[in-house]
């Protein structure tokens, strides 16, 4: 195995794959709002249902959507957690305690892992369809995304 590909045993990510995804992601948090509404956009097209889980702005339209601060606000949250993750990857047993704290917190409003599938469905073809990411970062992606949904999904159903 090439040095930078030597997998860290706790997060199955390499350096080259930590490389990867924190290069590709600089360029959406450097947008991290309008990228974030246009992600959650996604997903409440995708599954209508998920927008429920909001019940400040469950009513609003993609236009109002865009307009809420409260909206916005709950984005860059997650931008930022996303953010704080990835920045993190060199320490993958931190990058588990932040994934469970959130995991705890999705728990509380009764978020399910489906829910969490859904997100990555959309967020891959984000990366792929506009983002045009090729197949090497998309491996590194989905190694990253599975790392952190692990720890998420593991803190829900477990009241």
């Amino acid at each position: 195995m090439a040095s930078g590909d030597e997998q860290n045993a706790t997060s199955n990510l390499s350096p080259r794959d930590i490389f990867e995804i924190q290069q590709t992601w600089k360029p959406l948090y450097a947008d991290a709002g309008n990228y974030g509404v246009e992600l959650f956009k996604r997903l409440f097209h995708k599954n209508p249902d998920i927008k429920n889980y909001f019940k400040q702005f469950r009513q609003l339209d993609d236009d109002q959507l865009s307009q809420s601060m409260q909206f916005r606000a709950h984005v860059i949250n997650f931008m930022s957690a996303f953010n704080m993750a990835i920045l993190n990857l060199k320490e993958p047993e931190l990058v588990i305690a932040m994934m469970n704290k959130l995991g705890e917190s999705h728990n509380k409003r009764h978020v399910k892992e489906k829910d969490f599938e859904t997100l990555k469905g959309v967020l891959f073809r984000f990366l792929i369809d506009d983002l045009k990411l090729g197949d090497s970062k998309i491996v590194s992606w989905t190694r990253f995304v599975d790392f952190i949904c692990l720890h998420i999904i593991e803190k829900l159903e477990k009241n």
